[in-house]
């Protein structure tokens, strides 16, 4: 025999005896572990067996009995005639011998398995269980027999359960939390329908989701069948699925359904998913964008909606994704032609106060800015485009579009402020500009802040020269009578005037208000009990400058500002501190200042109580005796 021959010879001898080892003794199938069903270890009732998977597990049905000792297989080998002979019958041969040696081991694999089944018991139970029932057998097959292949395993659940009870477990198995029965099952019915090579439409009929009058976005198994198409066939089962409901319905009629399934929880994924697709398959057939907006997005009118709808979110993460274009820029190119130019800032401004659509709304506004500044728009480009110099009034203030202006021409580096005050000034005094920026703070519809363009205003006062009175009658407060310290515009005037003549503002205040409203009236401004705020403070000041001159005693300014009969109460009134300034004002013009006049004073207020006057108003809240320098009058008396 030659060295080749020799060589060849004991290779097929090797090859044959592995093969003849592996045919197990007595028809008992060989133990495979398997990965997906161990996962049931923590779900095993008390008693169960938890076995070696380790070792090698053998079931003799002949014997009814389950072992688990190791068995060592005595095989008798053939004679080297027999080998010889085997050999020398040619590849053919040998290929044919060893495919039956394979089918003889999936036959008793699956001999044993149902037999494995059988003994448990699990067959004598109905087919139509609960679901309760079937997971407790499938865990009682696993614990006791956890050598089964998944084949083999999933093979026994079918032979003694019917579909619908399988059916269970895997809509089971897609719910939030599912046990670990229900994912073991799916998991193995999974890898059967791989091994078994079925596609996407194989399983789609088989979970009877073809039925067409039947909605399929609501069946249970819909998610199965998702869950198996994307993870084993790494497809995607959206655009399988919207060929199939293409067949059902038109166009239109289809994106309504899915329009009517994104506002419901358990198919809005599955919705959205199937919009992606179909926006998907427009763009990358050629449809217009334009014609793809058309179908996908809500009516016109319905402009907030507009914004709010899933399918505008899905055009946007597409055309993103695949760079087939700025999805925002042109968005507002075609929704400003839809809507108009004017209107578009508008819609987008009031879209930014709604929670839902502000990041929307901002990218859509940045967008906007950015073609008008490509497009070399100035601020009164912009602003007659948004019809803001039709009606230059309150109502151009309280305008939405008076919003976007302004932001956009910060985007262009200049002063929105002074820009528009150049375009008021035109058609309204400073005054009329004022008055209508404070009725638009009063009822709420400015929405920009009003302090830059006060001091706007007031800096051209001052680099006009105007005097306290100019402005006094410029900003006709000499017309509002007893109401004089309810008007808001005041504080304008007040501050104005401080900034021109600091320490002596309050006397120049009072002689303009004196001029042109007499001692009475005045009494009455300062008293009204509606005035509140800085206002009242402002009119506490005035009041203390014109009792001063008046030289009205220290106990009718008390009583003047209501604070008599307020007991303790009376000292942590803000009227207080309006009293106590000018009390010391009072002291101020005496030639012999009494240290402790105020407590004296006080004790009148307070039941001659002397002794407790002072601590009552150190212990009051409001501070004024550190505020306005009068600690030292406060003091107690040695």
């Amino acid at each position: 025999m030659s060295k080749t021959s020799l060589r060849t010879f004991l290779n097929c001898f090797v090859l044959l005896s592995i093969l003849v080892l592996l045919e197990p003794v007595g028809g008992g199938p060989v133990s495979t572990t398997v990965s997906n069903r161990s996962v049931l270890s923590n779900e095993t009732s008390n008693g169960a067996v938890n076995a070696d998977i380790n070792r090698m597990q053998t079931w003799s049905a002949k014997d009814d009995e389950y072992d688990t000792s190791e068995e060592r297989v005595d095989i008798k080998v053939p004679g080297a005639e027999k080998l010889k002979g085997l050999i020398t019958s040619g590849t053919t041969k040998l290929k044919k011998f060893a495919s039956r040696v394979k089918n003889r081991l999936a036959f008793n694999n699956q001999k044993g398995t149902e037999d494995s089944v059988a003994k448990l018991g699990v067959g004598a139970m109905e087919s139509k269980r609960t679901d309760t029932a079937l997971a407790q057998s499938v865990i009682t097959i696993n614990n006791k027999r956890p050598e089964l292949n998944e084949e083999a395993f999933h093979s026994a659940l079918t032979a003694k359960y019917d579909v619908e009870a399988l059916t269970k477990i895997l809509v089971d198995a897609q719910r939030p939390g599912a046990s670990k029965v229900a994912t073991m099952v799916e998991a193995i019915q999974f890898d059967n329908w791989v091994t078994q090579k079925k596609t996407a439409g194989d399983i789609y009929n088989l979970l009877k989701l073809n039925v067409e009058d039947v909605d399929v976005l609501v069946n249970p198994l819909l998610p199965t069948w998702i869950s198996f198409v994307k993870t084993k066939l790494k497809e995607d089962p959206y655009d399988f699925l919207l060929l199939k409901l293409a067949k059902q319905y038109e166009e239109d009629a289809l994106h309504k359904r899915l329009i009517a399934a994104s506002t419901t929880a358990s198919t809005r994924d599955i919705a959205s998913g199937l919009e992606f697709a179909q926006i998907k398959k427009w763009l990358t057939t050629g449809k217009a964008e334009d014609d793809v907006l058309k179908i996908s997005l809500v009516p016109a009118d319905k402009e907030l909606g507009l914004l709010k709808h899933p399918a505008l979110q899905t055009f946007i993460s597409y055309a993103t994704k695949h760079h087939t274009l700025d999805p925002y820029e042109f968005l507002v190119l075609k929704l400003a032609k839809r809507h108009g130019e004017d209107e578009l800032p508008k819609m987008l401004v009031r879209a930014k106060s709604d929670s839902d659509l502000v990041s929307m709304a901002v990218k859509l506004e940045s967008t906007q800015f950015k073609i008008w500044k490509e497009k070399g728009k100035t601020s009164d480009d912009v602003f007659k485009m948004l019809r803001l110099d039709i009606d230059q009034s309150i109502d151009t203030l309280k305008s939405p579009g008076l919003v976007s202006w302004f932001s956009y021409v910060k985007k262009i580096s200049e002063n929105p402020t002074e820009v528009l005050y150049r375009k008021l000034e035109i058609r309204f005094s400073d005054a009329e500009i004022l008055k209508m920026f404070f009725a638009g703070r009063k009822d709420g519809t400015l929405k920009f802040s009003l302090g830059p363009m006060v001091r706007l205003i007031k800096g051209n006062w001052l680099g006009q020269k105007k005097t306290a009175e100019d402005v006094f009658t410029d900003l006709s407060l000499h017309k509002d009578g007893i109401n004089f310290f309810e008007n808001p515009i005041l504080v304008t005037w007040f501050t104005y005037v401080k900034s021109m003549h600091k320490e002596e503002a309050d006397n120049v205040m009072s002689s303009v208000m004196t001029k042109y409203y007499d001692d009475e009236t005045l009494k009455k401004m300062v008293t009204h009990s509606s005035i509140t705020g800085n206002l009242k403070a402002t009119a506490a000041q005035v009041a203390s400058a014109l009792w001063l001159r008046e030289g009205m005693p220290a106990h009718e300014a008390f009583k003047l500002l209501r604070l008599s009969g307020k007991g303790d109460n009376a000292l942590s009134d803000p009227a207080f501190g309006t009293w106590v300034s000018y009390f010391n004002k009072l002291q101020g013009k005496k030639m012999n200042q009494d240290e402790y006049a105020i407590i004296a004073e006080l004790s009148k207020h307070f039941d001659n109580d002397l002794d407790l006057a002072p601590c009552r108003i150190y212990s009051s809240s409001n501070g004024f005796g550190k505020s306005i320098g009068i600690r030292k009058n406060l003091a107690t008396p040695t």
